[in-house]
């Protein structure tokens, strides 16, 4: 007896510690407050928006071209106070104000250095009624104010901008302040943008930001979407913590939009995602591990505290995917170790689909070892797919691509791949619905796997 309780407290002693869970976005916004406001006045229901003399004057001197008028009136600008800084955003938001007044008003508010000014041009959402002309405005004033105060707020913009060139010259005026997160939108309008013009426009912005922010080329300078200067500004972690308090948000547009800007926030904002790893909000852990997942290889230094986090078990299946996003080789055999039996069948699945993602092939003996549940054999040969071990998986993947109770869409993205390296890459391209065409239907669906099938057969040959 004695000796069963010997054994039993040195399980107890060995056993590993358990997960720690607490308050962490709470006690972190009290100890880095947002001292600034965060609404442009005019948005509440008491605001008082009375126009001055001198506002008007304001207005009517930028709507003139005479340069010294209006470098007067800017000069004017700098001293209107709050009340008719909230004047300037209804003119500006009004439809029914004409251009020229518009204008003058986004003028205004570019040359006023109080930050309800910078609210109230970054609040401005257009739609695609808004003359594009307009939207470059704002986002022109926007990038010359001497200090930006709201970085998360403009990378924001970059979400919602529907108009070509002012997501350029958004990604400009970014870069000016100090951040890279327009580079991948410069990316996408250098192939697609609506005109020959934009296209190379956005093209020389990419390449000026690239000889101003340092050598990287392509899909490095793509992933560096941090900022230029650190450490960061006591405003910006205040900021940086009010967007992570949003990841817990019943909205899940607010998460969503949290989720876009923290991931194109600088490098800093990676040990801030992973103490919140350990907040006893299951949302905010999960978004927050969601976020870093999206990061890529910027958040390679969280890998520690992610391979930590697969000992919580509503944290484990999206701490896994996210380790498999790193790009790190050194996190393999954590997410080997989540394959074993016994372990969550939702962390096994996740695990597997990591390591594929994670790119290392020293995983294939562990992924081929797996023969069952029918769920994670499925993962693994997906995974497997990405490594290099596509034909010996085909034959199961086309038998789900046939509708044995897989996903046959997974299976016929899987298969893609495999067959891009083999002489019938472009037939299957062929086949591929066109979105020009709109959504595909469940019949064209299953036509055109039917047509996939066939081809996958031709390629394993007799």
């Amino acid at each position: 007896m004695l000796l069963v309780l010997f054994a039993c407290s040195g399980e107890q002693r060995n056993a590993a510690p358990a997960y720690r869970l607490e308050p962490v976005v709470a006690p972190a916004r009290a100890r880095h407050p947002l001292t600034l406001p965060l609404a442009a006045p005019g948005t509440g229901a008491a605001a008082n928006t009375a126009r001055s003399e001198l506002l008007e004057q304001v207005l009517g001197a930028l709507g003139e071209r005479d340069e010294r008028l209006k470098t007067l009136a800017r000069k004017d600008a700098e001293q209107l106070p709050p009340a008719e800084i909230a004047a300037l955003r209804e003119v500006l938001q009004d439809a029914a104000e004409s251009d020229s007044r518009r204008g003058a008003a986004a003028e205004a508010l570019g040359a006023s250095p109080l930050p309800e000014a910078e609210l109230a041009l970054l609040e401005f959402m257009p739609d695609l009624r808004t003359p594009a002309w307009l939207r470059a405005v704002v986002t022109f004033q926007w990038g010359r104010r001497a200090k930006n105060l709201y970085l998360g707020k403009a990378i924001l913009r970059l979400k919602y901008e529907p108009d070509d060139e002012a997501v350029i010259w958004l990604a400009d005026a970014l870069s000016r302040h100090g951040s890279r997160a327009g580079l991948d939108g410069l990316e996408v309008l250098m192939q697609r943008a609506r005109t020959e013009e934009l296209r190379a426009l956005a093209a020389e912005r990419w390449q000026a930001i690239r000889s101003a922010t340092g050598p990287e080329t392509g899909s490095e300078m793509g992933a560096r979407t941090g900022a230029v200067d650190a450490p960061p500004a006591s405003e910006r972690v205040a900021e940086a913590w009010w967007w992570i308090g949003k990841l817990a948000d019943w909205d899940l547009r607010q998460v969503d939009d949290a989720r876009f800007v923290l991931q194109r926030l600088p490098d800093w904002v990676v040990p801030l995602l992973c103490e919140c790893l350990h907040d006893s909000n299951v949302y905010t852990r999960v978004h927050a591990a969601q976020t870093l997942a999206r990061m890529g290889a910027r958040a390679r230094p969280a890998g520690s505290a992610l391979i930590e986090a697969l000992a919580e078990r509503q944290l484990a299946p999206t701490a896994a995917e996210a380790l498999g996003m790193l790009g790190d080789a050194g996190v393999r055999p954590a997410l080997e170790r989540c394959l074993n039996a016994g372990r969550d069948p939702d962390l096994a699945v996740a695990a597997a689909m990591a390591l594929g993602r994670l790119g290392d092939a020293s995983a294939l003996p562990a992924l081929r070892a797996i023969a069952a549940p029918p769920d994670l054999v499925f993962a693994t040969q997906l995974a497997r797919v990405r490594l290099g071990d596509g034909r010996a998986v085909a034959p199961a993947l086309l038998q789900a691509l046939e509708g044995n109770g897989h996903d046959p869409e997974a299976a016929a993205t899987a298969l893609g791949e495999w067959m891009s390296q083999g002489a019938r890459k472009e037939q299957w391209q062929a086949l591929l619905h066109d979105s020009a065409r709109g959504i595909e239907s469940a019949e064209q669906a299953a036509v055109r796997r039917i047509a996939q099938a066939r081809l996958v057969r031709e390629e394993l040959g007799p």
